[in-house]
C-alpha cells in the first residue's frame, strides 16, 4: 500500500504466516519480504546525511509517521483474508461448537444477573468450565499437521510455499478419501 508490498488473499498468503497470524495476532506477518526495501531506505537515508542532516531526520520522521498507518492497512487486509477464508473453506467443527458454547454461556450469564441464584451460578460456572476445556484442549501443531499431510500426499510440503488456499484444500481431499 503505502510503503510495503503485503499478501492480499488466501491463494497467494502462505499457510505458514496464517497460522503465525492467528497465534500471535501480528498482522505485520503479512507484509512480503521487504529487505530490497529496508535497504534502500537506509542507502537513502545514509546519502541524505551526507547532503543535510535536516533532510535526514525528517524523512525519518515520516517513516514513524506512517508506521501506525500500515498497521491500519495491514489489520484491515488481515480482515480482508479472515472473510475469505470463512467464505471459502469456513470454521472447523470443533470451532463451531466453541463458539455455540460462548454463546450458551452468555445467554447464562445473562440468565444469572437477572437471577442470580445458586443454581444458576452453577450452571454459568459449568459452562465457563467447557469454555476452559476448548481453550487448554492441545491442538495439533501447525508442523506435525504439515508432517501428516506430507505423508498422505506422498511428497514434502512447504509451509512457506504453500498457499492457505492449497493447504486446506489437500486437507479437505484427504478427508474425502
Amino acid at each position: 500500500m503505502i510503503w510495503l508490498r503485503y499478501y492480499g488473499s488466501i491463494e497467494t498468503l502462505p499457510v505458514i504466516h496464517w497460522f503465525k497470524i492467528n497465534e500471535t495476532g501480528d498482522t505485520r506477518l503479512l507484509a512480503k519480504n521487504n529487505r530490497e526495501f529496508i535497504v534502500g531506505i537506509l542507502v537513502f537515508v545514509t546519502y541524505l546525511l551526507s547532503i543535510n542532516i535536516a533532510f535526514a531526520l525528517g524523512f525519518v520522521m515520516l517513516l514513524f509517521i506512517y508506521a501506525p498507518i500500515e498497521i491500519m492497512v495491514m489489520n484491515r487486509i488481515y480482515k480482508r483474508i479472515n472473510d475469505q477464508f470463512l467464505k471459502q473453506i469456513g470454521l472447523s467443527n470443533d470451532y463451531k461448537e466453541y463458539l455455540e458454547n460462548l454463546k450458551q454461556y452468555s445467554e447464562l450469564m445473562c440468565n444469572y444477573i437477572l437471577d442470580p441464584s445458586p443454581i444458576n451460578k452453577a450452571i454459568v460456572n459449568e459452562k465457563k468450565a467447557e469454555i476452559e476445556d476448548y481453550k487448554t484442549k492441545e491442538s495439533e501443531s501447525i508442523y506435525k499437521v504439515i508432517a501428516q499431510l506430507s505423508r498422505a500426499q506422498g511428497h514434502p510440503i512447504d509451509p512457506h510455499k504453500v498457499s492457505v488456499i492449497e493447504f486446506y484444500s489437500m486437507i479437505q481431499t484427504i478427508n474425502k478419501k
